[in-house]
């Protein structure tokens, strides 16, 4: 079976190059978006093929930007007939040997997780944010000022929202002929939505309606 592995990544890349190392095999591929602040990593694989995307985004923690780079990942894989596409970061190792990693996706596997909504989280979507282009990870201040003004008039996006939103992590590992299914969702709910569950938001409701097929599962004990 053959993998394509979507890896986010910014600043160093020591740990995604050992991930290579771990993973490197002619059935697995690397598609790397690496942050636009960042010069591109110099990485290297024996088997794998290794893509570095020339469309970067300038991405900033918390906003929409995240889920582009993500959105410019899948974009790169979906022609290539790949049977599974992974969602990790820079930072995420496996903790499973290769012979394990492929072996365990020969099943018809959708991993992913989910959590709870409470009402403080789904209130990070129902407001207005307008700050994708800001870097908000130390103004917290700005973030109050705009939350009071949403209380203020009433704002709520999600009102005559169709779509069932949950929450829970944007990584996944899923079919890849399910890849064109997400890329056809309207993401225009997520723009001017604020911090890191603004991308779970995205992964659940774009991925929620492959469940029924591949309810979501976690890896099994594995060896080291």
């Amino acid at each position: 079976m053959k993998h394509a592995i979507c890896v986010i990544g910014y600043g160093s890349s020591g740990v995604l190059q050992e991930t290579i190392n771990h993973l490197d095999s002619p059935n697995i591929d690397f598609y790397i978006h690496w942050d636009k602040k960042y010069p591109l990593p110099k990485l290297q694989s024996k088997f794998s093929k290794i893509f570095l995307l020339k469309n970067r985004v300038n991405v900033h923690w918390g906003t929409y930007t995240q889920i582009q780079a993500e959105l410019n990942l899948l974009k790169a894989v979906k022609d290539s007939n790949y049977d599974y596409v992974h969602l990790i970061s820079s930072t995420d190792i496996p903790l499973m040997t290769l012979s394990y990693f492929e072996n365990f996706f020969k099943k018809d596997f959708y991993i992913g997780f989910q959590h709870p909504l409470g009402p403080n989280v789904y209130k990070r979507l129902s407001y207005y944010y307008p700050i994708d282009k800001l870097n908000i990870s130390n103004k917290s201040w700005l973030i109050k000022i705009i939350k009071v003004i949403n209380i203020l008039f009433g704002v709520d996006r999600l009102k005559n929202q169709k779509e069932r939103i949950k929450k829970g992590p944007q990584w996944f590992s899923i079919k890849g002929k399910y890849i064109n299914r997400i890329l056809s969702f309207d993401t225009s709910i997520f723009k001017n939505g604020r911090l890191q569950q603004l991308i779970e938001f995205f992964g659940q409701v774009t991925k929620e309606d492959l469940e029924w097929r591949f309810p979501p599962q976690t890896f099994p004990g594995t060896p080291v």
